[in-house]
């Protein structure tokens, strides 16, 4: 009967250490900013092409070092997570991600380079939607569920694994 506890106890230890090591990946990931402002930005074309040049162009318009924060794609809109809730820098950054191509103004008329090119190939933006979050940028508030059940998971493969049936 010990053999059979020992084969039960041996999936449960290795999803364990599946789940430790997919905890340690989620941890070691970069997080964002810690709060901010989300922003969903449409992108008014359904083609790949055009959702990739859309893409370069949010991350050229917007000045990451001095506002913090990333860029999610996600289908046919993008989210935007800027660090801070100032609403002068959002206005300034909605009208940024906003404001039209107009090729000839600002702007040779045989594009030097490729991100000229990209601004002048770009779909129309559209922001819907601006709201707060919060959220744990931390190893460890980010990670602790994931541990604590493989935690439990452990616990029971070893009394599995150690247990013996009363004769």
């Amino acid at each position: 009967m010990t053999s059979t506890r020992r084969i039960f106890a041996l999936p449960i230890i290795g999803t364990a250490l599946a789940l430790i090591a997919f905890a340690i990946a989620i941890g070691a990931k970069d997080a964002g900013p810690g709060t901010g402002t989300r922003l969903t930005v449409m992108i008014e074309s359904t083609s790949p092409e055009a959702r990739e040049i859309a893409g370069r162009v949010i991350k050229e318009r917007i000045d990451w070092d001095g506002v913090g924060g990333r860029m999610i794609p996600a289908g046919d809109r993008v989210i935007v997570e800027l660090g801070t809730q100032d609403s002068a820098v959002i206005a300034t950054v909605v009208e940024l991600l906003e404001r039209p191509a107009k090729p000839g103004v600002n702007m040779p008329a045989v594009p030097e380079t490729a991100a000229a090119a990209d601004a002048a190939a770009a779909p129309p933006l559209r922001v819907t939607r601006r709201e707060p979050f919060t959220r744990a940028t931390g190893f460890l508030p980010r990670v602790w569920p994931f541990l604590a059940i493989a935690g439990v998971m452990l616990v029971l493969a070893a009394w599995l694994w150690f247990s013996q049936r009363k004769k």
